[in-house]
């Protein structure tokens, strides 16, 4: 009897030491963000004859000048999750955005408005008044990184990989590299350094094109710096024209 006791107490100290161990291991995931990746990854080809000029001329030639979207945004915080649909209006020539940003139910969020990298929040829900100048800075900064300077500049110094074509492009704060891949190369990966160390990753997936421009399907921001996460999934192209008026001007934010 007192040996099919011990046994039974080792048995269930075993599965107790095993449920410990998963615990940690999942705890160790999120904290370190090891999410999955939720889109499909570029195909990697060979890159050794490819012309590093022409893929930079080609896929700024296929930059649309301003258009509205509709994503999908998924933020992520160590354990914390939150789920957003955003509306996103940018005019490159004027160096403008707008951003509303709304629950899944359509209670708005946010909205936000810059101009030459001034953020300026025009709404904010009363949970985030208190912050709103962090969160309006930290977003407007995250949205400059993803979507406006998507191409090096001309002379740009550029090296290759196997599969890659990357450009580094000195900027007063730091550098930003420019990762470029695929069978028609396109940018998949934007990091930006400031002072030599990286504080912010950006990973493109899925372009789709319309009306011969090209619009990434779905972007990872892994800011760095801050050690938070956002998927974004774009799911409508609303418009190539970003001063078009709007069907829902409360929804969507017009510069």
């Amino acid at each position: 009897m007192k040996t099919g006791m011990a046994s039974e107490h080792r048995r269930w100290a075993r599965i107790s030491g095993w449920r410990t161990s998963l615990l940690w291991l999942v705890a160790a995931l999120v904290l370190s963000g090891c999410v999955a990746v939720p889109f499909a990854p570029t195909e990697r080809v060979p890159v050794e004859q490819v012309n590093p000029e022409a893929v930079r001329a080609d896929f700024l030639e296929r930059q649309p000048a301003d258009y509205q979207l509709i994503n999908t945004i998924v933020f992520r915080y160590r354990w914390h999750t939150q789920a957003a649909v955003g509306y996103l209006t940018v005019d490159h020539p004027q160096q403008r955005f707008a951003l509303a940003a709304l629950t899944h139910m359509g209670v708005k969020l946010l909205e936000l408005h810059s101009t030459g990298g001034v953020v300026e929040c025009r709404y904010a829900m009363p949970e985030l008044s208190e912050h709103i100048d962090n969160v309006a800075a930290a977003i407007g900064q995250d949205i400059q990184y993803m979507y406006f300077n998507l191409v090096p500049a001309k002379d740009t110094p550029v090296r290759k990989t196997k599969n890659e074509i990357i450009y580094a492009e000195r900027t007063p704060s730091g550098m930003t590299e420019y990762i470029f891949a695929g069978p028609q190369p396109v940018l998949v990966e934007k990091r930006i350094y400031q002072q030599d160390k990286l504080i912010c990753r950006i990973r493109y997936y899925e372009y789709q094109s319309e009306n011969h421009t090209l619009f990434p399907g779905g972007i990872l921001l892994q800011n760095q710096r801050h050690g938070y996460r956002l998927e974004v999934r774009l799911k409508e192209i609303m418009s190539l024209d970003a001063s078009e008026t709007a069907d829902q001007p409360g929804a969507r934010p017009q510069l």
